[in-house]
């Protein structure tokens, strides 16, 4: 039944698939013509006249919906005929309400929306694409006008800069990209798509370099255990990459870029949005290409023996191409589809340790996605959304060449997933609500090539959940103190089912079975005005499934898996406020959250007896500590003074084990972002500094990497060529000062390094 389920589901996501795509190439075979625009307008502050930006403008019992842009404009081009009220909100000023708005065919409505500054009531909600509520938790919501106004060089550059996140570099342009929260592994952090896993059920972890930052729309970045909602693995926090559209846009816009830069480094990007001229429909497709030498030199040392490691990195040679297409079509007032897709191709040297380097090993990556939507509203106050998606992730390792036979290598990882996810949310009152079900399956496979004997062979997960949600918001203005007070509550409840099929004579068919519930409660309090402020508390529990790898490995004879790995378990629990003070064009934000989260049954790779590498659950661990954040905005943010600052305690806590008490590997007991941005007229840039504390190589804390401080460094100038075109001229340093320093045990990170860039933009209605 479960088979005959998945298989239908992957049909008719298929069939919506290659529906959508056949009709986007078919109008997009059409000369486009000029549209009308049927309601267009501004939105300025009714006492200055100033342009009002991120300002939300809604079509009252319709899901159409618009943000202005940077000059306060918003537009609706596929508005059906009709007479409509526009409510339109922003933060900071009272919701205004325009009525009896006729919108005719084939004639363009102009309004003007004037919004009175007042103390504006706002509750501490933030709503991701799945409209999961978050007032309990300390999150970061980075919107697409957000990312623009940073300029990252990538995602992984975008996530380093978020207060109590890290990301970990293997070194080079072909070095993966791994993310971490509040001293957590990589494996601890889930990353979605759209709302759908990306992590691989391989290992457990995405390279963040696979996801161009072309392609998002939007990041949201919850911090602590998740697995109440977002179900196993996220027992550190969950990332959700959003990259199907939002909103629409104006006309028919897009943009190309070029950057080059040190190391033979190559970077080129299209994008174009609202490429199909069809009623109701918008779209973004996209593609950029990297490529990269790749080599250089390094100098660093181990602590505290002081030892040096020095040469040049060779083989880190890369290139890659990335196609990315989403797109969303309202088909009715109250309901939509919506759609991502992605093909992403890596291929490049695979250099290894700077202590064991492989000048002739190979990798390659091909990953394909696929993720859907379907939303409707069945009435003003519920609505139903199915969501599903499929993937494939295939890499491949060779190293045929080595001196030593028992280093070589050639072998094959095949990762495919299927998820389906059906919810009903409601919204009554103050009380909000959801419940649904999730079912996903993951098909795993690993072939060795030159020993085909050790190859681990196809493995099967599949994942069932159950989850519900509440949120029930009151005013407590009586009180003097606070304006609203939010209290959550969710639940779910996960059963996961591992199979795997022999192919290795030195193995037999294993089964592996999982139940886990997961809760979680929180409540948040909140003043809004030009001092603003809020607190918030939770609690819960999460857990993280054991990897395929984990389990059922079979690399040779010195390392195996473990099928009777039980899943890590976290207990954790936070507490933190949040200050904001608005006056005239000064801004500026206080916060601060106190963080505390315990691991029983950590995995770990220890040496057994024979001397074979096996995962066991051996390990228990504390982590606690206290994430704070800085920001001040002057003039409009012309100028922009960011800090944030991370403290995390990682103790191990096994008792009797050579480890007790130790500080964990690799987890910095200090991560700080110390940023200058400015934006006046046509020229821009900024400077930012990062330092991170000692990280120590081995368990017993006998060897050590030192504290170390990087600068980057950039500058920008911008001009507009009429009122449709934009062009962009970019420089920029990193590591300025040309610090020798490593993230991982013998991976060592590349000196300075300068980029140049160009980028045009089309941008008609702006």
């Amino acid at each position: 039944m479960w088979r005959f389920f998945m298989s239908a589901a992957g049909r008719a996501i298929l069939r919506l698939a290659g529906t959508v795509g056949l009709l986007l190439i078919l109008t997009a075979t059409h000369i486009r013509g000029q549209s009308i625009e049927k309601l267009r307008g501004t939105v300025v502050d009714s006492m200055t006249g100033a342009p009002v930006a991120e300002a939300v403008v809604s079509v009252r019992a319709t899901s159409y919906r618009n943000q202005t842009d940077g000059d306060g404009r918003f537009g609706f081009p596929y508005l059906p005929s009709g007479t409509y009220s526009l409510v339109t909100r922003a933060p900071g000023y009272a919701e205004a309400v325009t009525s009896s708005i006729v919108v005719a065919e084939d004639v363009s409505t102009n309004i003007t929306v004037r919004l009175q500054p007042v103390v504006h009531l706002v509750d501490s909600i933030v709503v991701t694409g799945s409209r999961r509520n978050e007032a309990w938790d300390n999150s970061t919501v980075l919107t697409r006008k957000a990312i623009e106004e940073r300029r990252p060089r990538d995602l992984a550059d975008l996530l380093a800069s978020v207060e109590g996140v890290q990301v970990t570099r293997s070194g080079g342009a072909n070095g993966a990209a791994l993310v971490s929260i509040r001293g957590s592994s990589p494996e601890h952090v889930l990353i979605l798509i759209d709302g759908a896993r990306a992590n691989s059920a391989g290992n457990g972890v995405i390279d963040l370099n696979t996801i161009p930052i072309e392609m998002v729309e939007r990041v949201e970045i919850h911090r602590g255990g998740e697995s109440a909602r977002y179900g196993p693995d996220a027992l550190a926090g969950v990332i959700n990459i959003v990259t199907q559209p939002e909103s629409a846009p104006v006309a028919l816009s897009g943009r190309t870029s070029s950057e080059t830069g040190r190391w033979g480094n190559r970077r080129l990007g299209a994008e174009l949005s609202d490429v199909a001229p069809m009623k109701g429909l918008i779209s973004r497709l996209g593609v950029v290409s990297e490529r990269s030498e790749g080599d250089f030199t390094y100098n660093y040392r181990v602590q505290p023996s002081n030892k040096v490691y020095s040469g040049t990195r060779r083989n880190n040679a890369v290139q890659s191409q990335n196609y990315f297409l989403s797109a969303r079509y309202d088909y009715s007032p109250r309901g939509q589809v919506s759609f991502s897709s992605q093909y992403y191709r890596n291929s490049g040297g695979l250099p290894g340790p700077a202590s064991a380097p492989t000048p002739d090993a190979r990798k390659a990556d091909d990953r394909r996605m696929f993720n859907g939507l379907w939303r409707a509203e069945l009435s003003p106050c519920f609505s139903l959304e199915t969501r599903g998606s499929v993937s494939r992730y295939v890499q491949t390792f060779v190293d045929t060449t080595n001196s030593s036979p028992l280093n070589r290598f050639n072998t094959k990882y095949v990762s495919d997933a299927y998820s389906l996810e059906s919810g009903l949310y409601g919204d009554v009152g103050s009380t909000r609500g959801q419940v649904g079900l999730q079912i996903q399956r993951d098909n795993f496979d690993q072939s060795d090539f030159i020993r085909p004997t050790y190859s681990m062979g196809p493995s099967q997960r599949d994942i069932v959940g159950a989850y519900a949600t509440v949120s029930q918001q009151m005013d407590i203005a009586a009180t003097g103190l606070f304006q609203t007070a939010s209290v959550d509550i969710a639940f779910r409840a996960d059963q996961a089912e591992t199979h795997k099929d022999s192919t290795s004579l030195l193995d037999i068919t294993h089964a592996h079975s999982i139940s886990s519930y997961s809760p979680k409660v929180g409540i948040a309090l909140s003043r809004q005005g030009k001092l603003s402020y809020s607190l918030h508390a939770n609690y819960g529990k999460s857990f993280r499934l054991p990897p395929l790898n984990a389990l059922f490995w079979q690399g040779d004879t010195y390392t195996r898996g473990n099928p009777g790995l039980r899943p890590e378990r976290s207990e954790h629990a936070e507490v933190g406020g949040e200050v904001n003070l608005t006056r005239g064009p000064i801004s500026a934000r206080i916060s601060s959250t106190y963080f505390h989260r315990y691991v029983n049954d950590l995995i770990v790779w220890a040496q057994g007896q024979g001397g074979a590498w096996q995962p066991y659950n051996l390990a228990a661990a504390l982590l606690y500590g206290h994430e704070d954040a800085m920001s001040l905005s002057l003039w409009r943010r012309a100028i922009v003074l960011q800090y944030t600052n991370t403290i995390v305690s990682s103790h191990n806590r096994v008792p009797g084990h050579v480890t007790y008490d130790k500080e964990l590997t690799f987890t910095p007991h200090y991560v700080q972002n110390v940023a200058v941005k400015f934006d006046v007229d046509y020229l821009f840039g900024g400077c930012s500094v990062r330092n991170v504390g000692r990280r120590y190589a081995l368990e017993n804390n006998q060897k050590y990497y030192d504290a170390y401080s990087v600068i980057d460094v950039d500058l920008g100038t911008r001009v507009n060529v009429g009122r449709l075109w934009r062009l962009e001229i970019t420089s920029g340093v990193n590591n300025l000062f040309d610090r020798d320093y490593v993230l991982i045990a013998h991976y060592p990170m590349p000196g300075r390094e300068w980029r140049l860039g160009v980028k045009i933009e089309f941008r008609p209605g702006r």
